[in-house]
């Protein structure tokens, strides 16, 4: 990962999607798109796109498909 912020990011993320309201799989990546869209930071959501594109190993499942509907 390419900085520390990026990292925290990452953590974020996956936290989301474990916390998810959800057991659908489907639901859930939708769930934490929503969530990325309604309240994260421009800048945020710019970084998270570029790691899942760069490199995006330490992103669960669920959040690397949610960040690609970004």
């Amino acid at each position: 990962m390419s900085s520390d912020q990026t990292t925290d990011l990452v953590k974020m993320v996956n936290q989301i999607s474990i916390n998810a309201p959800t057991q659908c799989r489907e639901e859930a990546i939708q769930f934490v798109a929503q969530h990325l869209t309604k309240f994260w930071a421009r800048e945020m959501k710019r970084q998270i796109k570029e790691y899942a594109i760069s490199d995006g190993e330490a992103l669960s499942s669920i959040s690397l498909q949610a960040v690609k509907i970004l």
